[in-house]
């Protein structure tokens, strides 16, 4: 019941988030889910959640679509019950952050799982996340459980939900890197990439498809400078039309890093062609933005693309990575 119930709740948000221009009247709360895996008995579970309450959130029954305050539900699923979901080791090897030997044998004898939903309104994103954030590690540390991120779909230990999820802020600006994923598969030869966790701040998912693999660097910096240029209030116009430059962010450890990989910096623009995406098995609930390369100069897309890519990284060093299936 409680998976149906998130689903309802996450159709909701996807018909809502339809484009992102919406006025705030118009949008939806953000909803997340954090699933926390423990090997503790009920008593210990609930004198765990007895103790620890996220921050500025109440306790609701069910989440509702809309929010004007951040509330959240919690639910202990068994492993005999249908909703818990069973995460096999080949998944905890690819989509692990921070796992041990000893994590993963300790995952194998998780008997329960913490099931937290939250709903908080988008005007108080930074306040949410991190609140509940929080609550997901200060309960996985009590009870000695490893966090799973929702959005994202990957499991993590202690130190890194630490690392990414608490500390991959600066103020409550979020340095997105640390808080998305970017997944790639190979579609008939050809790559396409899709990030997994931007409707917990509010806004689509960036899509890029039909790019070669000697490209996957420069597409995940753009995947990447896209998603954190949104973040921080950049936005395409009406006919999906959006000019990029690395010079547009705010000075965080994230621009430093991403320009300190660069062979040359360059704060010159370029003008990044959107338009709405189309999902396939594996994606994000959400909408996706897909970066179209068509008002690139190029005999054709692959030929647009190297030089799109050129002209905004200048061949770039180093790549923030992707996961491959």
């Amino acid at each position: 019941m409680v998976v149906q119930r998130f689903i309802v709740l996450l159709i909701a948000l996807y018909s809502l988030m339809s484009s992102f221009l919406l006025s705030a009247a118009e949008k939806p709360s953000l909803m997340i889910r954090t699933v926390v895996y423990v090997d503790s008995s009920i008593a210990e579970i609930d004198a765990a959640l007895t103790k620890l309450t996220p921050s500025h959130f109440s306790l609701v029954d069910t989440l509702p679509v809309q929010t004007v305050d951040p509330v959240y539900t919690v639910d202990t699923l068994q492993r005999s019950d249908n909703e818990f979901i069973r995460l096999t080791r080949q998944y905890l090897t690819t989509f692990g952050k921070g796992l041990t030997s000893s994590n993963l044998n300790h995952f194998h004898d998780s008997n329960r799982a913490v099931v937290i939903d939250a709903a908080y309104p988008d005007t108080q994103m930074a306040l949410g996340l991190k609140s509940i954030n929080r609550f997901a590690f200060d309960l996985a540390n009590s009870l000695d459980g490893l966090i799973w991120d929702g959005e994202t779909r990957e499991i993590f230990s202690l130190e890194a939900w630490k690392q990414s999820r608490l500390e991959g802020w600066q103020g409550e600006l979020p340095l997105v890197s640390d808080h998305i994923l970017i997944f790639a598969h190979n579609n008939q030869g050809q790559l396409r990439s899709v990030t997994r966790g931007m409707a917990k701040f509010g806004y689509p998912d960036i899509l890029v498809s039909q790019f070669s693999e000697h490209l996957s660097r420069e597409v995940g910096n753009l995947m990447n400078l896209v998603s954190q240029l949104i973040i921080e209030g950049g936005r395409p116009n009406r006919s999906g039309l959006m000019p990029i430059s690395i010079a547009d962010l705010r000075d965080t450890a994230y621009k430093r890093e991403l320009v300190s990989s660069l062979r040359r910096y360059t704060e010159s623009h370029v003008l990044l062609q959107l338009r709405q995406g189309t999902r396939v098995d594996g994606d994000p609930n959400n909408y996706l933005l897909e970066v179209s390369f068509e008002n690139a100069v190029g005999d054709n897309l692959e030929e647009k693309q190297e030089r799109f890519l050129t002209a905004l990284f200048l061949n770039s060093k180093e790549y923030q990575y992707s996961k491959r299936n």
